[in-house]
């Protein structure tokens, strides 16, 4: 039976990933009343648009047309602002990508004030809850008068290049614009896709919106963090720190709508996996010669027994794991019977899992070459579990030091690096209908969301958004939007510009998506959220 995997890789002395399900009774549900419309997109035959996507919607209001002609209009100058964004290596995990950092913040702060025309600043939120410094946080408010506000979430960092020899076939921060084929221009660079090229194509859509109206249709709070790679530290601090700059947002739009699946459907989320990264030290006290007692040894052996698919810490945690709704299995079958997609099975698994991952070991000198005899005093280990809805984070960690005396360990230090509590994605909402409106006006089949709380298919990534769905602020959160990219947390990321014509929306489509949903937005009455997303 295949095991999940993580996208996390780190060049280490040894990477294992430990994947466990949670066995999850199935039962018969009648089908759901949520269904995708049929398929009603233009064929490969019909007209494009001048960029390459399938015809714009036609019924939309009269302005919406001249905003996508204005995107169309602008595409050149959006596409040449992604590509100054991503070659700023802003890299958060580094030291050496800090100093970019700050770059990041001073041009998305200045795209905000300078093209934009709405007041923002940039804020540094000190230390944060694990030790660690923040990253910067840019806050920008466009208050143009509107019923409601939106919370317009993006990050400005990104992942390292990994790697001991070039596995790039481009300049990772070069944003180059190529053909490859399906897709008609592509633009390579490391957080192109992940996620400069979606969270700026809001911000690009807001700018052209505003140069046909001279308005929003919304009021919009921009958060711009840099420490998404790094657990959101930095946001986080920074919004316990100053809740009251978020308290008028009537719902949170996240992560640049996230394109669509790889069948080219589109997708309602807004969830969040949980997620707590840990480091397990084993030390001897002092070096020695290769017939003392080795750290290293003694190092894999505790990480073996305390992170197998079988230890008492992971069947104790996966106890905790609150079992599907009867919705949300209803769902999960019907997308298991999409063409190629994941069986019902492993995604079940994915859902109702525990899965830890050995992202890197250290230990001694690892030098190429090197052959002196040496035995390493100190063995390391970064971990990184995530977990679905129902278990603790704060808990895995007291858990993790009970387990590690119970086996002998008591010796073994463990440095939190931090924790993002889960969240669930929701559909019953007004943002979550003008989200599905927007597909349905552009004729891109969607996969039908359940009622009620659910975790997506597929939807093992963590994220910010458990800062906007839970206390204080209850939020309703979605992520969803047209467009595509690929090699996020990999090497060879690269972003849509201009689709196949036929599935795959470019950077164009993107904009105009965000544009729809936000005027379907505008347009629905104001009411209370049906559900919260932090808790069933």
């Amino acid at each position: 039976m295949r095991r999940p995997t993580n996208n996390t890789v780190n060049v280490c002395l040894f990477i294992t990933t430990i994947a466990i399900a949670l066995g999850t009774v199935m039962v018969d549900i009648a089908a759901q009343d949520r269904q995708s419309p049929p398929a009603s997109r233009p064929t490969a035959a019909a007209p494009l648009t001048i960029h390459g996507d399938p015809a714009d919607p036609t019924d939309v209001p009269a302005e919406l047309k001249k905003i996508y002609a204005r995107i169309d209009a602008d595409f050149d100058r959006h596409v040449a602002r992604l590509q100054q964004w991503v070659r700023i290596p802003s890299v958060s995990n580094t030291v050496e990508g800090r100093p970019a950092i700050w770059e990041s913040a001073r041009f998305i702060r200045d795209v905000i004030v300078k093209e934009l025309g709405c007041p923002a600043q940039i804020h540094d939120p000190g230390l944060t809850d694990w030790g660690a410094p923040g990253h910067p946080v840019v806050y920008g408010r466009c208050d143009v008068g509107a019923k409601k506000t939106l919370l317009l979430y993006a990050m400005g960092d990104a992942m390292p290049i990994y790697g001991r020899e070039p596995v790039w076939t481009h300049e990772p921060f070069g944003a180059q614009l190529f053909e490859r084929p399906p897709y008609k221009l592509v633009m390579a660079g490391r957080a192109a896709n992940n996620n400069k090229g979606k969270d700026l194509g809001t911000i690009n859509a807001l700018l052209s919106i505003k140069a046909v109206t001279g308005t929003l249709p919304v009021n919009v709070i921009i958060v711009v963090e840099h420490d998404e790679e790094r657990m959101d530290l930095g946001l986080r601090k920074f919004m316990f720190d100053h809740p009251e700059l978020f308290r008028d947002a009537d719902a949170a739009f996240v992560h640049g709508g996230n394109g669509q699946m790889a069948d080219g459907r589109g997708q309602i989320s807004g969830q969040s996996i949980g997620c707590v990264v840990f480091d397990l030290e084993t030390s001897s006290g002092a070096p020695g010669f290769w017939l003392d007692p080795q750290p290293l040894w003694r190092h894999l052996k505790m990480i073996t027994t305390l992170l197998n698919e079988e230890s008492s810490l992971i069947k104790g945690l996966e106890r905790d794991v609150l079992p599907m709704s009867a919705e949300e299995l209803a769902y999960y079958k019907r997308e298991a019977a999409a063409p190629g997609a994941a069986s019902l099975e492993e995604s079940i698994r994915l859902r109702t899992g525990v899965r830890v991952t050995v992202t890197g070991t250290w230990s001694g000198n690892m030098a190429p070459g090197y052959a002196g005899n040496y035995r390493p005093p100190v063995a390391s280990s970064k971990i990184d579990i995530r977990y679905p809805p129902g278990v603790d984070g704060e808990d895995i960690v007291k858990r993790v030091r009970v387990e590690l005396d119970r086996l002998g360990y008591p010796d073994v230090k463990t440095n939190v690096v931090g924790i993002v509590p889960w969240s669930w994605a929701n559909a019953d909402t007004e943002i979550a209908a003008a989200a599905l409106k927007m597909f349905r006006q552009f004729g891109v089949p969607y996969a039908a969301p359940p009622k009620g709380n659910f975790m997506p298919v597929g939807g093992t990534y963590y994220g910010p958004n458990y800062l906007f769905a839970r206390e204080p602020l209850k939020l309703p959160v979605v992520v969803a939007g047209l467009g595509w990219g690929a090699g996020s947390h990999a090497d060879n990321e690269y972003y849509v510009m201009k689709g196949d014509g036929k599935r795959i929306y470019g950077f164009a489509g993107a904009m105009k998506a965000f544009a729809t949903l936000l005027y379907n937005w505008a347009a629905e009455p104001a009411t209370p959220s049906s559900s919260p997303a932090g808790v069933r």
